[in-house]
C-alpha cells in the first residue's frame, strides 16, 4: 500500500472513529464515573501530569472546553495537534505538501517545556 492510499484511507478511517466516539459518548461520561483515584495525589497532595485528565476528557466530550482546560491543559493541547496533523494528512491525500506542525526538535522542545512548566505552576498555585 502506498503512502497515497494509506492517507485516503485513513481520510475515511478517522472520521468514522470521531463519529463512534460522538455517538457514544454519553456512555464514555458514565464510564469516567468508575475510574480510580489517582494514588500520587491522595498520598503526596500533589497533582502528578495526569491529574484532572479524565474529568477534562469528560468535559470535552460534554463540550466545555473552558471546563477541561480548568482540569487539565493536556487533552486539549492533544486534540489541537491531531487536529493540525489530520488536516495535513488530509492535504496530502488530495495532493498538496501542507505543514501546520513544524517537524523539528525547537518546537518538540518547546511544547515540552510548555507542558513541564505548566505542571509545575499548577501545584504551586495550588499552595500560595
Amino acid at each position: 500500500m502506498s503512502k497515497k492510499s494509506a492517507s485516503i484511507l485513513s481520510f475515511i478511517v478517522i472520521p468514522l472513529f470521531i463519529l463512534s466516539i460522538i455517538i457514544s459518548r454519553k456512555a464514555l461520561i458514565y464510564i469516567s464515573g468508575y475510574y480510580p483515584e489517582c494514588l500520587f495525589h491522595k498520598f503526596t497532595g500533589l497533582l502528578c501530569p495526569a491529574c484532572g485528565n479524565t474529568r477534562a476528557v469528560t468535559a470535552i466530550l460534554k463540550l466545555r472546553f473552558v471546563e477541561a482546560a480548568s482540569y487539565n491543559i493536556t487533552p486539549l493541547i492533544a486534540i489541537i495537534i491531531c487536529t493540525a496533523l489530520y488536516i495535513e494528512l488530509c492535504m496530502y491525500a488530495m495532493g498538496k505538501r501542507v505543514i501546520i506542525i513544524p517537524r523539528n526538535n525547537y518546537f518538540l522542545g518547546g511544547v515540552l517545556a510548555f507542558m513541564c512548566i505548566y505542571y509545575i505552576l499548577r501545584n504551586v498555585v495550588l499552595f500560595i
